[in-house]
């Protein structure tokens, strides 16, 4: 079990629980056999990546988010799995077949951007950046999990702040959206602030910064004071 996970229910539930996880997380979805752990591509210099500038703007990210909440954790590189584009996807964070992170096994898929479409070696290497820390708060964020009564169904109960019922369908109001920053759409801009960059490792993670300013901003605006819950849970 993780820090930031819980399971719920009586004992043979728990018990339930923990053996399914325990069994998903030694597997990869078939779909993502091919893909590279990040420490090894890091260790190769593959996927025609900046692992510098990566490096530097990761650790910049992962103090920044610390500092909001000692419980964040950037995910471990043997559990963070990437791989190229097939030549027909522009790949990346917006790319298909998505990636993302995946809880019950526990593992990160993301792909880079193409080079056809994305030639300049800064932009891929930060819309990587950004599909790792994005996962990363994923991986971080606390959760619980319980078996559904009826079907015998493991699944994810809590989720940050959200609560979903065993038909994995959200408690959330159905027009909470309507009235709430969208955060996909305004971390969008970090492609247009990078994309003609040109400049050191120094000014991209002084940039980076900005960008992270905003997600904190973008969270205060989403759920007030209580960000913290995304990673402890309440």
């Amino acid at each position: 079990m993780k820090r930031n996970e819980i399971f719920k229910g009586n004992l043979r539930d728990i018990e339930k629980i923990k053996s399914f996880l325990d069994k998903e997380r030694k597997k990869v979805p078939k779909r993502f056999k091919k893909h590279i752990q990040l420490g090894q591509a890091i260790k190769k210099d593959a996927l025609g990546i900046d692992w510098k500038l990566f490096d530097a703007v990761v650790k910049e990210a992962e103090k920044y988010f610390k500092d909001i909440d000692e419980n964040f954790s950037l995910m471990p590189r043997d559990r963070y799995l990437i791989a190229l584009p097939r030549e027909d996807s522009v790949g990346g964070f917006y790319g298909r077949p998505a990636g993302g992170y995946y809880y019950f096994n526990d593992l990160g898929f993301g792909t880079t951007l193409n080079e056809n479409s994305a030639p300049n070696k800064t932009l891929r290497t930060l819309d990587l950046a950004r599909s790792y820390l994005h996962d990363s708060l994923h991986a971080s964020t606390f959760r619980t999990f319980r078996v559904d009564q009826e079907t015998g169904m493991i699944f994810r109960h809590q989720y940050g702040i959200n609560f979903r019922n065993a038909n994995r369908v959200s408690y959330s109001a159905p027009n909470a959206n309507e009235s709430s920053p969208n955060p996909r759409q305004h971390l969008s801009c970090m492609i247009y602030l990078m994309i003609s960059a040109q400049s050191s490792s120094v000014q991209m993670v002084r940039v980076t910064q900005v960008v992270l300013l905003l997600i904190h901003q973008i969270f205060k605006q989403m759920v007030g004071q209580r960000f913290t819950y995304f990673f402890r849970g309440f």
